[in-house]
């Protein structure tokens, strides 16, 4: 896959259209931006774009998502708006092509379960995406069942607490451990705790790196000068790309 400079972050989201909303993606692809969404497994089995295992933040309820069959979720909205939870296959609909996708596999279900049914969705799809998680088991089925398709390691040492998460997330950011597992074609780092061994280490494995989530302008500006794509939100469009346009040299 050819990673543009920017990526919108769950989609071109703002007050009008809610992340992971279909509003989000048309607008992306008005930009002409490419898309970073997240994929869910719903109780029945049906492949979802939204981020969190909760409900709660987006649609108010106090349920985790993986509860519910699809056509119990079409009745919630996101945000207070007119949007709802969209199944992937309508997203691929839309954006048919116009721009690459990033398609983070979420938790919840059992390893293999998801990707599986992903990657027979996918088949059809006439247009540039690639797949990335934070889990190494689920990068390294693609490895093993569909090694043809561009696959990434998101990686974070960015400790809010010290938990079990943070502590699976610390362990699969070393190579030794990401790299035996799943041989990732890139790497998704976040830009809060990337360091300059980081980048050296993806630059000395000829993995392209991605940097996650620039939500300002100056945070955005200092990302491009070391990642090949920065995954940002919050910041204008127009803004992000003459950013990205800037050429960055050498004093």
């Amino acid at each position: 896959m050819d990673f543009p400079a920017l990526i919108a972050h769950r989609g071109l989201h703002n007050e009008a259209f809610p992340e992971n909303s279909m509003g989000a993606f048309r607008n992306a692809v008005f930009h002409g931006l490419a898309i970073e969404l997240d994929v869910h497994l719903t109780k029945d089995c049906k492949l979802v774009v939204f981020h969190d295992n909760s409900l709660k933040r987006m649609t108010g309820v106090e349920a985790e998502i993986e509860d519910f069959t699809y056509e119990q979720l079409t009745a919630l909205k996101l945000k207070d708006t007119d949007e709802k939870i969209p199944l992937l296959s309508e997203v691929l609909k839309e954006v048919s092509g116009k721009v690459p996708l990033v398609i983070e596999i979420k938790e919840g279900s059992p390893v293999g379960v998801l990707e599986k049914r992903l990657d027979s969705l996918m088949k059809s799809y006439k247009g540039q995406w690639c797949v990335m998680s934070f889990n190494p088991m689920r990068v390294g089925w693609f490895k093993k069942n569909s090694p043809d398709i561009t696959r990434g390691m998101l990686l974070s040492r960015h400790k809010k607490k010290l938990d079990f998460k943070y502590i699976k997330k610390y362990i699969s950011s070393f190579g030794i451990v990401h790299n035996t597992i799943a041989s990732p074609d890139f790497i998704a780092y976040d830009l809060r705790s990337v360091t300059m061994e980081v980048i050296m280490d993806a630059f000395s494995n000829g993995c392209p790196l991605l940097g996650w989530t620039a939500k300002n302008e100056e945070t955005l500006t200092e990302a491009l000068k070391f990642c090949k794509s920065v995954i940002f939100e919050n910041i204008p469009p127009e803004k992000a790309i003459e950013i990205s346009e800037i050429e960055y040299k050498e004093e």
